[in-house]
């Protein structure tokens, strides 16, 4: 089922494209949720995005139009019902699209609110799931110390190889210090690196027994967000640290590199760790991507002086600050007449090598908003959107998005209305 919105009928870049669902928008089932994951397989043009609804998840197949693909799922349904144990609350953070095109989702177990296992799906071509993976298709990762609470949202990545990444982070809590809801106090995060083999058991030969714990010697909180494999085949995993000095928190984005092996890679920024930020101001990573030449390009978000901006940031291959992008420097930008400002979540690179994100507005008692911009390769603004580089877009929010080159259209996964929703953006 599709909802219509309102959009321009002369199609302008970072404008709902109304040649992708209808006017621009799939909702593919009006039920609460988001959609949280999606891929895109240029030469086959198939969609492919998974959606958090209910206490399970459905992966969803469609044409590069938005429109089913009946070659998916039972009966030609273009989607399936999925879970990562039983009738468990399984939440899906993240879709990984295989070159044998197989679909791996990355999640959750959620065993209570605060508490939770990682876990990892995967599925046939034509939506069965892969009895070759796991048991059933499916694998929950027992990686969290007896004294962790999972808290973050797992992350992914494939290599070439075939094994499957995981990045998570867990928090240990203070359980003689509760609330009135029995709650405990959270004390410090460590990130943890899995890496599985195709078959979905723990990789033995990485790390201690398929796993990596990441702990930055000075630095509190390690939240890992995101995770990409270079192109030498080294790994590099995102997100953030803390530190509290005098009474107040700082956040700094961090990325940390590890060989194919599992070895912490040294010659990666300073000792093995980049960290970025100033203590004016709290930074966070949500996703790392790769342009053509390698280089690092990271989204996120910065707060300072109560305004959140959306943050773009590029490095070189060994973590240095690139440059040849806004002189080595962030782009900060927030959304138009949004006094509490903005975020990117997600970024992607177009073919040109331009770069598109896209978040959300922070909404001071209106609604929330998907916020859409566009860089060139230095950095500058691409002033073909909106006449700024960047625009408030339809009320939602975003979790993802993907290029389709062929059809000039930026796809963007996440809600619309409290409901799972796909919105088709010209290029």
């Amino acid at each position: 089922m599709a909802s219509t919105i309102r959009t321009s009928s002369t199609r302008q870049p970072g404008e709902l494209d109304p040649g992708f669902g209808v006017n621009g928008v799939v909702v593919p089932i009006l039920r609460t949720g988001r959609v949280s994951g999606i891929a895109w397989d240029e030469g086959e043009r198939r969609l492919t995005y998974v959606a958090w609804q209910g206490d399970e998840f459905r992966l969803y197949r469609t044409l590069m139009d938005g429109a089913t693909d009946t070659t998916f799922g039972e009966n030609g349904a273009g989607y399936v019902v999925g879970n990562f144990r039983g009738q468990e609350n399984s939440r899906p953070t993240k879709l990984l699209l295989q070159r044998d095109g197989k679909s791996v989702v990355v999640g959750d177990l959620r065993t209570s609110f605060f508490e939770g296992l990682p876990a990892v799906a995967r599925f046939e071509r034509n939506g069965d799931p892969d009895s070759s993976f796991g048991v059933g298709g499916k694998v929950v990762l027992d990686v969290i110390p007896s004294d962790g609470l999972r808290l973050g949202y797992p992350s992914g990545a494939l290599q070439r190889d075939g094994k499957v990444l995981v990045s998570l982070h867990y928090t240990r809590p203070d359980r003689e210090n509760v609330d009135f809801r029995n709650i405990p106090t959270l004390q410090s995060s460590k990130g943890l690196l899995v890496r599985l083999n195709q078959d979905g058991t723990l990789d033995g030969s990485f790390g201690e027994n398929g796993v990596i714990t990441i702990d930055h010697p000075s630095w509190e909180n390690n939240q890992l967000r995101c995770v990409v494999v270079q192109r030498d085949d080294k790994i590099v995993v995102g997100g953030i640290v803390q530190r509290t000095e005098d009474g107040t928190s700082y956040d700094r984005m961090l990325l940390v590199r590890f060989t194919p092996e599992g070895a912490h890679d040294l010659t990666f920024g300073e000792a093995g760790y980049v960290l970025f930020g100033d203590k004016g101001a709290s930074y966070a990573l949500n996703q790392v991507i790769q342009d053509e030449d390698g280089k690092l390009v990271c989204s996120g978000r910065i707060f300072r002086e109560g305004a959140a901006g959306g943050l773009l940031m590029r490095f070189d291959i060994n973590g240095g600050p690139d440059s040849a992008f806004h002189g080595g420097l962030p782009v900060i930008v927030s959304p138009p007449s949004q006094p509490w400002g903005g975020l990117w979540e997600a970024a992607g690179l177009q073919p040109d090598g331009k770069i598109v994100a896209a978040g959300r507005n922070v909404p001071q008692g209106g609604s929330t908003k998907i916020f859409f911009g566009r860089l060139h390769p230095d950095g500058t603004l691409d002033k073909d959107i909106g006449g700024t580089g960047f625009i408030l877009g339809p009320d939602g929010q975003c979790w993802g998005l993907v290029i389709q080159d062929a059809a000039r259209r930026i796809v963007v996964a996440g809600a619309w209305e409290g409901s799972a929703a796909v919105f088709g953006f010209q290029a």
